[in-house]
């Protein structure tokens, strides 16, 4: 569990994704998430950033709740 503030993406044409997560102690982890559940609705903010990271997210093929 993450918020899109800790979040970064990687994605490449070819299907590969990578998920880095910053988290709040400095650590970082690098997933490659199964699926994506989305519990409120992403403010858009300075860049839409969580936009991004769902437009992200979706295109490298993760399923999600609700539908992307």
């Amino acid at each position: 569990q993450a918020q899109f503030s800790e979040l970064s993406l990687v994605a490449s044409t070819h299907g590969a994704l990578s998920v880095t997560i910053h988290t709040p102690k400095g650590g970082v982890r690098r997933v490659h998430p199964d699926f994506v559940l989305v519990r409120e609705p992403p403010g858009g903010g300075a860049g839409g950033h969580p936009r991004r990271l769902l437009l992200g997210l979706h295109l490298g093929g993760v399923p999600s709740a609700p539908p992307l």
